[in-house]
């Protein structure tokens, strides 16, 4: 099994770094009512609860370099869960690789995504960057293998 260690590094360097620095809270991976009843683990809530996001660290390419199916129905599930939520609250789908970010602006444009969701990109320390990717290449080629 693929070692996540890094990828949940990465998600946490957003929630105590990038997220603290540019909205000047304190964020943390929570549970969060929807206006359906249910609830779910969103990646960063904030604090005052006024700030609800999904923080992804994967890349939308698989080994082949196309885009993982899979991927993007991670994509519309998370800005699903996010429309769910109810009240005046931000809604954030954050990413830190620059290939997924483009994958997400294409949806939006395409008027896939809803528009009540911002979009941002969290560019991660460059040793992080390459610890991250350097994990999902390992992972990658295990899977491979079989």
């Amino acid at each position: 099994m693929a070692d996540t260690s890094l990828q949940k590094c990465a998600a946490e360097w957003v929630r105590t770094s990038f997220l603290k620095e540019r909205y000047n809270q304190i964020f943390q991976k929570s549970n969060y009512r929807l206006i359906t009843g249910g609830e779910v683990e969103f990646s960063a809530v904030s604090n005052d609860g006024k700030i609800v996001a999904f923080i992804s660290t994967s890349t939308p390419l698989v080994p082949n370099g196309s885009v993982g199916r899979g991927k993007l129905s991670k994509v519309r599930a998370d800005a699903l869960f996010l429309s769910m939520v109810g009240g005046d609250v931000e809604r954030l789908l954050i990413y830190t690789d620059p290939e997924m970010r483009k994958l997400v602006a294409g949806e939006i444009s395409a008027g896939k995504l809803p528009g009540n969701i911002t979009v941002l990109y969290a560019q991660l320390p460059d040793s992080l960057q390459a610890a991250v990717a350097a994990s999902r290449k390992k992972a990658s080629e295990e899977l491979a293998a079989g």
